[in-house]
């Protein structure tokens, strides 16, 4: 059995930050008037996606949309919450199982057997390196 660390998503919330998931998904985040803003992530919103740095968080004025890195990556990659995480330490170099513990005392919630996190979960086109880019 395998329990995710309760220091998990907080973790990986803060691995990647909001503006690189972003520019990975081709969302064209740039600076205007001192906000990062880049394209609403909803097909029908022509509203600007705010993005907050400092909480690696966003919201779109048009839509309303809001949410944190972890639900951007789940959305923009079709991923379920534990995939999007392990798709967040390997996006930021760090190994998915040192969140994993196979003691039940840890504190964490269970996600599955060995088998059951296996690196398969993740599409490939998912788990594909992405060069940091440089917002303007």
């Amino acid at each position: 059995m395998l329990y995710l660390k309760p220091e998990a998503p907080g973790t990986l919330l803060r691995a990647v930050p909001i503006v690189v998931i972003a520019a990975d998904a081709g969302l064209g985040p740039e600076t205007i008037d001192g906000r990062i803003v880049a394209r609403c992530t909803s097909r029908d919103c022509a509203g600007p996606l705010v993005l907050e740095p400092a909480t690696n968080r966003y919201h779109c004025r048009g839509c309303g949309e809001q949410g944190n890195a972890i639900g951007l990556v789940m959305r923009l990659r079709g991923l379920p919450f534990v995939p999007a995480l392990r798709f967040l330490a390997e996006r930021a170099g760090l190994s998915f199982d040192d969140f994993l513990s196979t003691d039940r005392a840890c504190g964490g919630v269970f996600v599955g057997t060995r088998t059951g996190v296996r690196r398969s979960e993740v599409p490939s086109w998912a788990l594909t390196p992405v060069p940091l880019v440089e917002v303007r």
